[in-house]
């Protein structure tokens, strides 16, 4: 007994140095996981979804849900209010997560209509004391029919790339594309993104049940993205 006594202060020691390491590596992510609300370019500028935007953002997927039910789980048809709320609030719970998604709105700058999403998901930072060798995130994105061939969806992945790789210190961007979606595969390659080897039998198509392939692309620098007037700000760029 008297052994056990002695040994209490010193695993008292030893958790209270593991915490004390682990606040340090928490001060180490932070500046790095407070993602600025509000991301503005030429024609369009991203902002956090709320609950007000879900009739609007129902509509939107609505519209689309043809062209993005073969890839999306979530495009569900019909597509209801409920699953656009339910969007949108789990889109905010993972705002509060260090290495949740981080899931924005894409508007038109002329008039302010929603007109797609644009997210950062599968974050993972570098800190002081992990193993990590580098920080990455994934982007997903999907844009409305009438928006499409615009050159909108463009502009919101190079202002969503520039974002992460400058102002998030992220290392390396990914896209993953599955194969098949044409239209998805065409914007990493026109915007410089490498190809790396494909993901054989990565996934399940939605639509024919069998496993499909997964196209992978990556950036590591903004150097060579179209240039726009890129910015990022915890205002609003515009009366919303």
């Amino acid at each position: 007994m008297l052994s056990e006594n002695h040994e209490k202060p010193r695993a008292v020691k030893k958790f209270l140095a593991f915490f004390s390491a682990m606040l340090k590596v928490n001060a180490d992510l932070t500046p790095m996981y407070i993602f600025h609300p509000y991301l503005t370019s030429q024609k369009i500028f991203l902002r956090r979804l709320t609950e007000k935007d879900a009739p609007e953002l129902c509509q939107r997927i609505t519209s689309t849900i043809d062209s993005l039910n073969p890839w999306m789980d979530w495009a569900i048809k019909p597509y209801h209010i409920q699953y656009a709320q339910e969007r949108i609030f789990s889109h905010e719970s993972q705002w509060s997560s260090p290495m949740g998604s981080r899931a924005y709105g894409i508007f038109s700058m002329d008039d302010g209509s929603l007109i797609g999403e644009i997210s950062a998901h599968h974050i993972e930072l570098i800190a002081n004391h992990t193993a990590l060798e580098e920080s990455t995130a994934q982007l997903g994105y999907w844009i409305c029919l009438d928006y499409q061939k615009k050159a909108l969806m463009r502009e919101a992945v190079t202002l969503m790339t520039r974002y992460l790789l400058e102002a998030q210190s992220i290392q390396r961007v990914y896209v993953y594309c599955e194969a098949g979606n044409e239209r998805s595969i065409q914007l990493p390659r026109a915007l410089g993104f490498t190809e790396n080897p494909m993901l054989k039998s990565f996934t399940v198509n939605l639509l024919t049940k069998l496993y499909n392939d997964v196209h992978v692309f990556s950036r590591s620098s903004s150097d060579g993205l179209p240039i726009f007037s890129c910015s990022w700000s915890d205002q609003p760029v515009r009366s919303i």
